[in-house]
C-alpha cells in the first residue's frame, strides 16, 4: 500500500496573520520576490567539459583540441578537471565563427592575440588618454585671439 504525502508541515491555504503591524501591503499579505537567476562572474569556470560543449554546439574532443593548440585555457580543479568560464564559451563561439569564415587554427590564434591586444589598448586609452585630453582641452583656450597679449 502506498502512503500518502504528509502535509503537516505545508503552509499552503493556512490563513496569513492579518493583525501584523507591518507596513507592507493591505491585510498583511507580502509579495513572494522570486530568487534572481544568479550569472556566474564571467571568468569563474563554472561547466564541465560536456555542459560547456553541450552549450556551445561542440563535441568535447574539439575543446580539448582547441585547448591543445592554446586558443583556450579552461580553469582546472585541484583534481584536473576542465572548468569552463562564461567567457570561454564566448571564446569559443568565437573561433566557431572564425572557422566558418574560412580561418585555420593558427590564423585564428594570430587573430584572437590581436584582439585581445586591440582591447587592452583601448582600456588603457580610456583610463589615461581620453582624461588627460579631457584635461587639456580645458585649460587651452578655444580661440587664439585670446592668446595674444596687447601691444604697447
Amino acid at each position: 500500500m502506498m502512503k500518502q504525502p504528509s502535509i503537516e508541515n505545508c503552509d499552503e491555504g493556512a490563513p496569513s496573520d492579518t493583525s501584523s503591524t507591518s507596513t507592507g501591503p493591505a491585510h498583511g499579505v507580502h509579495p513572494v520576490k522570486e530568487p534572481e537567476a544568479s550569472q556566474p562572474e564571467p571568468s569563474r569556470g563554472v561547466y564541465g567539459i560536456s555542459v560547456a560543449a553541450e552549450l556551445v554546439g561542440m563535441g568535447t574532443q574539439t575543446l580539448r583540441l582547441y585547448e591543445a593548440r592554446g586558443l583556450l585555457e579552461p580553469e582546472r580543479t585541484p583534481g584536473g578537471t576542465r572548468r569552463y568560464s562564461p567567457n570561454d564559451l564566448d571564446r569559443v563561439r568565437r573561433i566557431g565563427a572564425l572557422l566558418t569564415d574560412g580561418l585555420n587554427l593558427a590564423g585564428i590564434a594570430m587573430v584572437l592575440d590581436l584582439e585581445e591586444q586591440n582591447t587592452h589598448l583601448r582600456t588603457i586609452n580610456q583610463e589615461h588618454l581620453v582624461p588627460e585630453t579631457d584635461r587639456l582641452d580645458q585649460t587651452t583656450p578655444t580661440d587664439p585671439a585670446e592668446e595674444k597679449e596687447p601691444s604697447p
